[in-house]
């Protein structure tokens, strides 16, 4: 019994171990992809916008959010997009919950993030995340054009 528990513990605390680390290349890469990101950058071909990226996801791949375990009509669009995109070799992570830090230097400006936010995260499910820009509930087609055009 004791073999057990410890193979269990042991295992919960490298899954935990993976996630942190997962969550810290994330939040090493923002910054970087930031710094590099054009300011005048063209707008997006597939409908997406820009918006405030959610804190502990990768700019760099594709974050697609939705109730995970759902087995609603929402959970299978999140999940059927997932496997086109994985099936396509595009790196993809899924979540089910966000959270954003809005950091701005004028109250014009914190506003306008914040109402940018409301607006995407308002919207219908799943909602997809690539390199800045955001789209509710976009099409495969959709996410595959933004993965391959976006600068």
């Amino acid at each position: 019994m004791k073999k057990v528990l410890l193979v269990l513990c042991i295992g919960v605390g490298a899954y935990q171990g993976f996630a942190y680390i997962k969550e810290r290349r994330a939040r090493q890469a923002y910054p970087a992809f930031v710094a590099s990101e054009p300011k005048n950058r063209a707008a997006s071909n597939a409908g997406f916008v820009d918006a405030v990226q959610p804190d502990g996801i990768n700019p760099m791949e594709v974050t697609v959010f939705f109730p995970v375990n759902c087995p609603l009509e929402t959970g299978r669009r999140g999940r059927a997009l997932i496997d086109r995109l994985k099936s396509a070799n595009i790196p993809v992570s899924a979540s089910a919950s966000a959270r954003t830090s809005i950091k701005a230097a004028t109250r014009e400006e914190f506003e306008a993030k914040k109402a940018s936010i409301t607006k995407i995260m308002g919207g219908e499910l799943p909602i997809v995340f690539y390199k800045g820009r955001a789209k509710n509930n976009p099409s495969f087609e959709d996410v595959l054009l933004e993965y391959r055009t976006a600068q």
